[in-house]
């Protein structure tokens, strides 16, 4: 028991940020039925299921106006067993995470529809969290790492991470015309940290990850392939996990 104590430590010492990874599927759920036939498969650092419209002007699009992200329950979701305001808390805080994300990208936020604004309708669809003590055990251990390394080869998710799946349209806010769309799931990684610890750690991540990933996505849309660097546009390098 010392012997686990004292490698957790060394591990949480010794480990930088958090990470999490791309699964290698997603389910789409009733948010996203009328956009379901034009979804394909998405390119590296693109969503799981992604549609865009080829005619937008998207440098014409300065503003957006970002709706209350929605819980969409699916039936594979943990959050049916989720107090009420656990649940609040976590859609509360990625309406934060994607409000100041593309703040800081230099998008003028606002309240009501616009000319040349980008309406953002988001809905988080599966929740699942962390079991926090395996995790820990499954991260720090070498019998359990091999364990948890034959389970992430098999499924695409390591044994006992959490997981979460998010879907998303891009509206003309004056027109309603579709723009964009998408749905893409993430699982927890193999680094230890801080968030090891919490339940819903695994989640908050992949929120903050997605929180990014939107402001590099628009960033590839107004500029191309060769987008902007430096501010949130980042995304994943290209060996990430997927299928």
């Amino acid at each position: 028991m010392l012997k686990i104590s004292c490698a957790i430590c060394l591990a949480l010492f010794c480990c930088g940020c958090a990470t999490t990874k791309r699964a290698r599927s997603v389910e789409t759920s009733g948010f996203l039925a009328e956009v379901a036939p034009k979804l394909r498969a998405g390119g590296e650092k693109e969503p799981l299921l992604y549609y865009r419209n080829p005619g937008v002007d998207w440098k014409s699009y300065t503003n957006i106006l970002l709706d209350p992200v929605m819980l969409w329950r699916g039936p594979d979701s943990d959050d049916k067993a989720m107090p009420q305001s656990d649940q609040q808390r976590l859609v509360d805080a990625f309406q934060v995470i994607l409000y100041n994300s593309l703040a800081e990208e230099g998008y003028a936020m606002v309240e009501k529809p616009a000319p040349r604004t980008m309406r953002v309708q988001v809905a988080v669809s599966k929740l699942e969290k962390t079991w926090t003590g395996p995790a820990v055990f499954a991260k720090v251990v070498p019998q359990a790492r091999l364990l948890d390394t034959l389970q992430g080869f098999a499924t695409g998710k390591p044994v006992f991470a959490g997981e979460a799946s998010i879907e998303a349209k891009i509206l003309d806010a004056e027109t309603g015309a579709l723009l964009a769309a998408g749905a893409d799931r993430r699982v927890g990684g193999k680094m230890l940290n801080a968030e090891s610890f919490n339940s819903w750690g695994d989640v908050v991540q992949i929120m903050q990850f997605w929180g990014k990933g939107l402001c590099y996505r628009l960033n590839v849309l107004r500029n191309g392939n060769k987008a902007v660097e430096g501010g949130n546009a980042e995304m994943p390098a290209a060996g990430e996990s997927r299928k």
